[in-house]
């Protein structure tokens, strides 16, 4: 591999972002380093294996997986707009990604990985664990960011649907005033990237 973790991170943050946010989506953008982190802690479950990112946005996690050397990348999401941004994104890196546009509970294809920036569920309640129910069910290993408050459930869920559950990095996430609602010009919430892996059945 060629490419260096701060390579990436500036590619990352140089993307397109996308045009507008929509509050019912719980759509903010992943900062280009959170990303690059993520991905490069990841790498070994990213490069020359199948990988799906769900809720791409603007393609963030996909790009990145595609340029660590992912052997095949789908990108879903149901919002044509984040698409559109996406494959634009995707093509100033020849970057080979099959876009989809579905819910995520909707993707039934078996992938290696799944890499998701997920609704926190600070709006839609219970946003997240729709994603990591359909992402548990699709694959063994599962990078996913969380708000670190919701460790207690992360645990259980994971526990129950027979996944470990680790937390790798806490990150300063912040919550821009992209929203009609927003109040304040910016403020932080403390996520954390969790790795998810199958447990083996005795």
């Amino acid at each position: 591999m060629t490419l260096s973790k701060k390579d990436l991170e500036i590619a990352l943050s140089q993307l397109r972002p996308l045009k507008y946010y929509k509050p019912n989506l719980e759509q903010y953008p992943t900062p280009g380093d959170l990303a690059a982190q993520m991905l490069w802690v990841a790498f070994d479950d990213i490069n020359d294996k199948v990988v799906a990112d769900f809720g791409t946005g603007n393609g963030i996690l996909a790009i990145g997986a595609a340029l660590l050397g992912a052997k095949k990348v789908y990108a879903i999401d149901i919002d044509e707009d984040c698409l559109n941004v996406a494959r634009e994104n995707a093509s100033d890196f020849s970057a080979r990604i099959q876009f989809i546009h579905a819910d995520v509970t909707e993707f039934n294809t078996k992938v290696d990985t799944v890499v998701m920036n997920p609704p926190f569920g600070l709006r839609s309640k219970q946003g997240d664990r729709v994603f990591l129910q359909k992402a548990f069910s699709v694959a063994d290993t599962v990078y996913s960011i969380h708000a670190v408050v919701s460790e207690s459930f992360l645990k259980a869920f994971s526990r129950d649907n027979g996944f470990s559950c680790e937390l790798l990095f806490a990150y300063n996430f912040p919550i821009s005033n992209i929203m009609p609602f927003h109040e304040k010009n910016r403020k932080f919430i403390t996520v954390g990237v969790w790795r998810f892996k199958r447990l083996a059945k005795n």
